[in-house]
Formats: C-alpha cells, structure tokens, sequence
C-alpha cells in the first residue's frame, strides 16, 4: 500500500515521473553526444611522440643557427645540457597522470666583444622571424635589451638571455605534447 503525501506521491505517479526523467537524459545524451565527441571527451587519444621530434628539430635548427650569429669567443666552449629532459605539463611536476610533457634544453654560448649585445638580439630576432612559422612571442620575457622570446607556430619557443655581455644563453622549450610511454625526467635527447 502507498503511503500518500506530501513527500510521497502516489506509485503511478512516481513511475511516469522516473520514465521522463530518463527520456530527458536520453535526449540530453544524443543532443551532447556530437560536442562531447568533438570535446575529446571520451575518445582515446594517440601518442604525439613523432609531433614532439618535429618540434624539438626546428627548435634545435633554430638555436643551431642562433649560436652561428653569435660571435663567439675562441677561448671559451659552448656548454650544451648533457640531457634532454622531458617536463610534466601539471603542477607539481612529479605528478604525471595526464602524460603531458614538454622538452626542455639548454645552452650557453661564450661571445666576444665584437658586438653590441642589443645589435645582436636584433640581428638574431630578424633571421629568425623571417623564416616560416616563428614570430616574436608577446610575452613578459621578452624586454628588448637582453631578452629576446621567440615562438614558433607548434607551440615551442627558443628564449634568448644576455644577461652577461660574455655569454648568450638560450632556452629550448617545446609545447605540451601527449606520450603516455613517458616519465617526468625521462631523456628525450634529440637523434644526433
């Protein structure tokens, strides 16, 4: 026997309500079903191993050609990070779950005292910006005198430091890229 009142309606009522309640979550579901697809929502997602190469050659081309403009000084070497190691995109940077990284690499280049070191920022900013796909990043980092962000079209950036007038140092950073057979701090160094 129901119990009738006002917090409890009668069984026939209750059954047409729940039989609603589900068709409305039935159309509620095939109308987001297309968005949440389109979203990324539930579909799994592919390895980006191959787009993170790509990105991390034009970065390495770019710097390669950077330290070429830059006159360097016979008495001092070019320090290259002995690795390459690859960056959680989550805070903290141990936490891993999404398997998002990006690629980081460091160098500093000793330089002579042949050139104003404004002179070469602009020198580096306009060869490198005229090829295709990079731009000056409108960034903080970026100050005019001994800054210098540059970004490319896939995300990466290659920042430019003349903190000392004797030595250039750039930053390799690529953007985020999905590599679920990865670790934070795995090696990820570029094919020599």
């Amino acid at each position: 026997m129901d119990h009738q009142g006002p917090g409890n309606p009668p069984s026939h009522f209750r059954g047409r309500v729940r039989g609603r309640l589900s068709a409305l979550g039935a159309c509620v579901t095939l109308l987001l079903s297309p968005a949440l697809a389109s979203c990324g929502v539930g579909a799994p997602r592919t390895d980006e191993s191959s787009g993170m190469r790509e990105s991390q050659s034009v970065l390495v081309s770019a710097a390669d050609e950077i330290q070429g403009l830059a006159p360097s000084d016979a008495s001092g070497e070019t320090y290259r990070s002995p690795s390459s190691n690859l960056y959680s995109c989550n805070r903290p940077e141990t936490y891993d779950d999404t398997k998002e990284w990006r690629w980081l690499e460091s160098r500093t280049v000793p330089l002579d005292d042949t050139q104003e070191p404004s002179g070469l920022l602009t020198a580096i900013q306009e060869r490198i910006t005229a090829q295709d796909g990079w731009k000056t990043a409108t960034s903080n980092y970026n100050n005019g005198r001994t800054r210098l962000d540059l970004e490319h079209e896939d995300g990466g950036h290659v920042l430019v430091t003349l903190e000392d007038p004797q030595k250039l140092e750039l930053s390799l950073v690529s953007a985020c890229y999905y590599m679920p057979d990865y670790r934070y701090m795995d090696d990820f160094s570029p094919p020599s």
